[in-house]
C-alpha cells in the first residue's frame, strides 16, 4: 500500500514519468549498442542467439573436467596444503618435516636433555611461523582465492543453461554436436545473472598457470587444454570489458539500473596451515614429554615401593571415576596418581619406618644449630598434616556429600 501511495505522489509531481522515460531511453540506447556490437542478442525479437550458446559451450567443454575436483575444495586439506607448499622454500619444507609427529618423537628419544630438546622444537615452531612474510602470505592466499574463482567458473551449471538451447544435449558428451537454436531472453535471465557474479570475480591477467600446475600435481591425469583455455580467457575478457552480458540482462528485465554484486573470499589458508603444523607439533611434544614423565614416575615408584604394587587408596578420587567423566566429555580428576602415591607412601612407609627414625633424630639427635632441626621438624609436621587433607578431599566426593552431589548432577 505504501508503494502505491508513493507511486501516486511521484506521478502527481511528474517524477515517475520522468524516471520511466529515462529508463526507456536507456533501454533503447542499450539495444542500439547490442545491435551494433554483439552477436549474442537479437534486439528485434528479444532473443539470445546460438552465438551465446556457443560461447558458454566453449567454456563448459574446457573447464568442466575440473568440476569434480573442485566441488569439495573447501574440505580438502590436502589440496590447500599443496597450494601453500607450492610457494614454500626448501628450508621451510625441511622445518615442517622436522616438526612432524614422527620426527619429534625420534628427536626427543635421542636427546640427552629432553628440556633442551623441547625448547629447540619450540624455537623452530616460532621460526617457521615468522618465515611466512606478509608478501608470501598474500601471494598464497591470493592464489587460493583464484582457485575459488576458477571453482565457481568450473562448477557453474552450464548444462542446465545449454539444455534450453538444445533439449537433446547430453551432459559431459563432447562428441555430440550441439544443435542450438535462438531462445527467448527471459528463459535464461536468471542464469546470466548467476554467471555475471562469477565473471565479476575473474581477472584475466591473473596467474592461472600456477593453479593449473597445482591441479596437475594433485591429480596427475588432469591437465588443462592450454589452447582452449586461452580462447576461453580471451572471450571472457572481451565479454567482461564490453559489459555485453550485463547489458543483455538489463534489456531482458527492462531494468537499465541492474548491477552485479559479488562477494570475494578472504580466507587465509596460510594461517590455517601454520596453526595445523603448530598444533600437531605441540600435541606431539606434549605426548612425548608426558611419556617421559610417566617413565620417570614409574622409576621413582619402583625405587620407593619396590616390586610391591601400589593399590588404589582412594574411594572416590579414582581413575575408574574418570571413565564416567570422560563419557561426559569432562577432564576428570587430574591428580589421581600423585595423591594415591602420597597416601601409599604415608601409610606404608612414613607412618611406620620413617616416622620413628625422624622422631629419634629430632629428640635425641645432636644438631649443630637449632635452625636445621627446626626445618626438619616443620617439614615433618607438614607431611603429617597432608594425609588428613587428602582423606577429607576423597570423602567429600561421596555421593551423599555436597561436592559429590554436584559432580553427580553434572
Amino acid at each position: 500500500m505504501l508503494t502505491d501511495i508513493l507511486d501516486k505522489i511521484m506521478t502527481i509531481f511528474g517524477v515517475k514519468q520522468d524516471s520511466d522515460a529515462k529508463g526507456k531511453k536507456l533501454i533503447k540506447d542499450l539495444k542500439k549498442n547490442l545491435k551494433k556490437n554483439s552477436k549474442f542478442f537479437n534486439t528485434k525479437k528479444d532473443e539470445v542467439t546460438t552465438n551465446m550458446a556457443q560461447f558458454f559451450y566453449n567454456i563448459y567443454r574446457v573447464v568442466s573436467p575440473y568440476a569434480d575436483l573442485l566441488d569439495n575444495i573447501d574440505s580438502s586439506k590436502e589440496l590447500k596444503n599443496m597450494i601453500v607448499e607450492n610457494f614454500m622454500s626448501d628450508k621451510q619444507k625441511t622445518s615442517v618435516d622436522r616438526l612432524s609427529s614422527e620426527k619429534i618423537t625420534e628427536r626427543l628419544a635421542k636427546s640427552k636433555n629432553v628440556k633442551i630438546g623441547a625448547s629447540q622444537i619450540h624455537k623452530e615452531i616460532v621460526s617457521l611461523v615468522s618465515s611466512f612474510s606478509s608478501d608470501l602470505t598474500n601471494e598464497i592466499n591470493n592464489t587460493y582465492a583464484l582457485v575459488l574463482v576458477f571453482k565457481e567458473l568450473a562448477c557453474f551449471n552450464y548444462y542446465f543453461m545449454l539444455k534450453k538451447f538444445d533439449s537433446k544435449l547430453p551432459n559431459y558428451d563432447f562428441v555430440y554436436k550441439p544443435n542450438f537454436t535462438d531462445i527467448s531472453g527471459s528463459y535464461i535471465s536468471e542464469d546470466l545473472k548467476d554467471f555475471l557474479e562469477v565473471l565479476a570475480k575473474i581477472t584475466i591477467s591473473s596467474n592461472w598457470k600456477v593453479i593449473f600446475g597445482i591441479f596437475s600435481n594433485y591429480r596427475s591425469n588432469l591437465s588443462i587444454d592450454n589452447k582452449g583455455w586461452n580462447k576461453v580467457l580471451k572471450s571472457l575478457g572481451d565479454v567482461k570489458k564490453s559489459f555485453t552480458l550485463l547489458h543483455i540482462v538489463q534489456v531482458i528485465d527492462e531494468n537499465p539500473f541492474y548491477s552485479v554484486e559479488s562477494r570475494f573470499d578472504n580466507s587465509s589458508i596460510v594461517e590455517d596451515y601454520i596453526n595445523s603444523i603448530r598444533s600437531d607439533a605441540e600435541d606431539s611434544l606434549k605426548s612425548v614429554l608426558r611419556q617421559k614423565k610417566d617413565i620417570a614416575i614409574s622409576k621413582y615408584v619402583d625405587l620407593i615401593f619396590g616390586d610391591a604394587s601400589v593399590t588404589e587408596r582412594n574411594k572416590f578420587y579414582t581413575k575408574s571415576a574418570n571413565i564416567t567423566y570422560e563419557k561426559k566429555e569432562l577432564e576428570g580428576f587430574k591428580y589421581v596418581d600423585p595423591i594415591n602415591f602420597m597416601r601409599a607412601y604415608f601409610l606404608d612407609y612414613f607412618k611406620t619406618e620413617a616416622k620413628n627414625v625422624i622422631e629419634i633424630l629430632l629428640i635425641q639427635g645432636q644438631w649443630a644449630t637449632n635452625v636445621l632441626s627446626q626445618e626438619l621438624s616443620e617439614a615433618f609436621h607438614q607431611i603429617q598434616e597432608s594425609l588428613p587433607k587428602t582423606i577429607d578431599l576423597d570423602n567429600s566426593l561421596a555421593d551423599d556429600q555436597p561436592n559429590g552431589e554436584r559432580i553427580k548432577a553434572t
